[in-house]
């Protein structure tokens, strides 16, 4: 039984590192260039913002504010993600990240909650948004006709 449950613990950490792995290799994608700041103004995400501001030391904790933010700006780029797919799948990294995001917005809740600093959750949430504000940046770019400018095409969809 302590062996079985050994062997549970292990597995488990083993697939968390594996999980936290790929989606460090996924952030750490190159863009040809930063797309998410285009699609953040063409769309008034406030995920850059709150980006610069953890980066400050004197940063407010917003609280339920904070979470809101991050949740609208993820249901946004998540509709934009599917709406320049143009039938294609969402990758296997894409999804771990989007299921990564869901379990940070939880425990984000409960950081707060029990007062612990929530700065460094809040940084990997918006690493996350700005990959993928960059991946519809680059569809939108293979996609959009050489004079549109990014806020003309992505307000068109």
């Amino acid at each position: 039984m302590i062996f079985a449950t050994l062997v549970l613990i292990v597995s488990a950490a083993l697939f968390g590192f594996y999980l936290q792995t790929a989606w460090q290799k996924a952030l750490r994608r190159e863009f040809a260039q930063p797309y998410f700041q285009a699609v953040a103004n063409a769309y008034r995400l406030q995920f850059p913002g709150l980006r610069q501001a953890l980066d400050r030391p004197d940063w407010g904790r917003a609280g339920a504010s904070l979470r809101t933010s991050l949740k609208v700006d993820f249901a946004v780029l998540t509709c934009l993600m599917r709406e320049t797919a143009g039938g294609e799948r969402p990758s296997l990294a894409e999804r771990l990240l989007r299921l990564s995001f869901r379990v940070s917005l939880l425990l984000l809740a409960a950081r707060q909650t029990c007062g612990l600093n929530p700065r460094r959750a809040c940084q990997r949430m918006t690493a996350v948004l700005a990959y993928f504000a960059n991946r519809v940046g680059e569809r939108w770019s293979a996609a959009a006709p050489a004079a549109a400018t990014p806020s003309e095409y992505l307000s068109s969809l």
